[in-house]
């Protein structure tokens, strides 16, 4: 049930009649309806046809805002940004963007905006004869649309976004202004040219000459700069920083970056007459930074734009900054860092540029390639059935020659500790090394010899069948050599082929096994 009355307000009963109902939770609600009484009865009944609607789950709940003008939206979205936290700024910028949109397409209400008629809009601006804007400009003006488009639904103001089927256009090889990074002798002859040169927009010439150098060392945007004072300098710190403010950052955080040594110097010296609270730059506008380092540049014969087309303004600074980094083998996971950039992707796609010899040095640092014209050097065995074997498989023969050449005992073992034809080697008494070797202590400067037994060194030296190592100066380890030396009685020698195992003896002190072959 519904009610249609006039309050009465100090004795005094209102020009308007008002109304009351019960919502689809119970709750009683009143609100002020028409003089006319008729008027405010229907009212009632509306009101309550939308409460049984949406006790029905059936009510529309952005009717009352597809009746509204999209510049009251406009006016809310504008007062939703501001409180966000971004600059204003920016909220003027994608309020007039977004404006020249609706105004474009002749939309007025929600239910106009079409994705059709949007694209439409922003290709007649690329192909307009009179200053046309171009693809970035474009992706920008589609970006605030959309943006506006998508707090609308998170608003609950609309079911869902008309312009979602819209994609940004490819700006790669379609820039119109594509910045490109001053190399080492550009950046001199432009430090130079702004010391020596006179006042440009109130700013001396030592003073520009430290601001371009401060711009190309930390990568530190033109606003950034401006923003700091002398306070924001920490240069007596373990490591000497710069630190700007959140406020003033880009991404609305405080960002503090390193300074290099030889730059630290030069600002203490230029910040030495300074008080804390003083600017440390008095940077002009944005449309006098750069006619002012396009002076310079031209003063210091460093060409404005490139072949390409690619210019040098004061970003282009930045850009150096980024790709020194890259030169100078930095991760890129720290260079996006340093240039406090959301995505990997902007710091080496739109920031790092390649200088000229760069691509000659990388092809340069590529490993050589053998020669496939030169025949690989192979040598004929003897007594091996001729068998033809790799020169760099074969061990010294000479050191297999000098072990069987070693003067024996009366029992017929070796004197040498690497050859056994007799009795059983008994266990040297001495420490007994990893091997099984013992460690002489008494080596000269302190370095301890191998003793008798089955060392580090000789480890295929007490077996029947020794490396044949001959024809190769380099030392071979970790490789069984295809030949080897069988000893099968004193002053009797065979050559045969390797075993494909040739194992050291993993027991200390005891006689080692005879191969099997």
């Amino acid at each position: 049930m519904g009610n249609v009355f006039k309050r009465t307000v100090r004795g005094k009963r209102s020009a308007k009649w008002s109304i009351s109902y019960r919502d689809e939770d119970g709750r009683l609600r009143r609100e002020v309806a028409f003089t006319d009484k008729q008027l405010s009865v229907d009212l009632l009944a509306q009101r309550q046809r939308e409460v049984r609607e949406k006790k029905a789950g059936v009510f529309d709940n952005y009717k009352e805002h597809r009746k509204r003008v999209l510049s009251e939206h406009v006016e809310d979205w504008e007062r939703a940004l501001d409180a966000s936290g971004i600059t204003s700024k920016q909220i003027a910028q994608l309020k007039n963007r977004v404006t020249a949109v609706l105004n474009g397409t002749r939309t007025e209400y929600w239910p106009d905006l079409d994705a059709r008629r949007v694209e439409n809009w922003l290709a007649d601006q690329r192909r307009r004869k009179k200053r046309p804007i171009s693809r970035q400009t474009s992706n920008h003006y589609l970006r605030a649309i959309m943006q506006f488009c998508r707090w609308m639904v998170l608003d609950r103001r609309a079911p869902e976004s008309p312009l979602s089927t819209l994609k940004l256009l490819n700006v790669s090889g379609h820039r119109t202004h594509s910045r490109r990074a001053l190399t080492v002798d550009e950046v001199a002859k432009l430090l130079r040219a702004a010391h020596e040169g006179p006042v440009r927009f109130r700013m001396v010439g030592p003073e520009r000459a430290m601001l371009y150098r401060v711009a190309a060392e930390t990568g530190l945007r033109a606003s950034e700069l401006a923003s700091l004072k002398r306070s924001s300098f920490h240069l007596r710190a373990k490591q000497p920083v710069v630190v700007v403010e959140a406020a003033y950052s880009k991404r609305r955080r405080e960002d503090v970056v390193p300074l290099k040594p030889d730059l630290v110097e030069r600002l203490r010296t230029y910040l030495s007459s300074k008080t804390p609270s003083v600017l440390a730059f008095k940077v002009p506008d944005r449309s006098c930074v750069s006619k002012m380092l396009k002076a310079d540049l031209e003063a210091g014969g460093v060409a404005y734009a490139d072949d390409a087309g690619r210019v040098a303004d004061f970003h282009a600074l930045r850009h150096t900054f980024i790709t020194n980094l890259a030169r100078a083998g930095v991760h890129p996971a720290v260079a996006q860092r340093l240039a406090r950039h959301s995505t990997i992707k902007l710091t080496m796609d739109f920031y790092t540029h390649s200088l000229e010899g760069d691509d000659v040095g990388a092809v340069a640092m590529l490993p050589e390639l053998p020669d496939e014209t030169v025949a690989r050097s192979v040598a004929k065995a003897t007594g091996t059935d001729d068998q033809t074997v790799d020169v760099r498989s074969i061990c010294a023969r000479e050191t297999a020659v000098e072990r069987i050449s070693q003067p024996r005992s009366e029992s017929g073992a070796s004197t040498e500790g690497g050859v056994i034809s007799g009795e059983p080697e008994t266990p040297n008494p001495r420490k007994v090394g990893p091997y099984g070797g013992s460690e002489n202590q008494d080596g000269e400067g302190g370095i301890r010899t191998p003793g008798p037994g089955n060392t580090r060194i000789n480890g295929l030296a007490n077996r029947r069948i020794q490396p044949l190592c001959h024809l190769s100066s380099q030392p071979v380890t970790g490789q069984v050599c295809p030949l080897v030396v069988l000893v099968s009685a004193p002053g009797v020698v065979r050559l045969i082929p390797a075993p494909k195992t040739l194992r050291p003896n993993r027991h200390p002190g005891r006689t080692p096994r005879r191969a099997t072959l």
